[in-house]
């Protein structure tokens, strides 16, 4: 299965619920996108579980082993912060470990990486 699409006046995404989403998105090697129309109430809290699913910083090997291949999320990516949207979009690419490189190199040196320590 490629894609998820939830659509439901009801549902409202809150932060326990996407952290239901991040779980099953943190193993995840099939889903491209999961589409849900609803309200999204969920904090930067929730918005920070997703980026560390994308983008796991906690080591190289945890970064290069993140989700590479979930590339859209939510139902407007306009409100997505800016990390979100740009890990989605490295996604996009077919070499999945070109993304894990990608990855490592923003975890490393997109941040203020002091190569003093090496």
């Amino acid at each position: 299965m490629e894609r998820i699409l939830i659509e439901n006046q009801d549902f409202q995404l809150d932060d326990e619920k996407l952290e239901i989403f991040v779980n099953v998105l943190g193993t995840n090697h099939t889903l491209k996108e999961l589409a849900i129309d609803a309200d999204d109430t969920f904090t930067s809290n929730g918005w920070n579980k997703l980026s560390s699913v994308l983008c796991n910083a906690t080591s190289i090997g945890a970064t290069y082993a993140s989700n590479h291949t979930i590339t859209r999320f939510g139902r407007n990516p306009n409100q997505q912060p800016e990390t979100v949207r740009h890990f989605l979009e490295m996604n996009t690419h077919p070499n999945k470990q070109m993304v894990g490189r990608m990855k490592v190199i923003h975890a490393c040196f997109a941040r203020n990486f002091d190569m003093g320590q090496f």
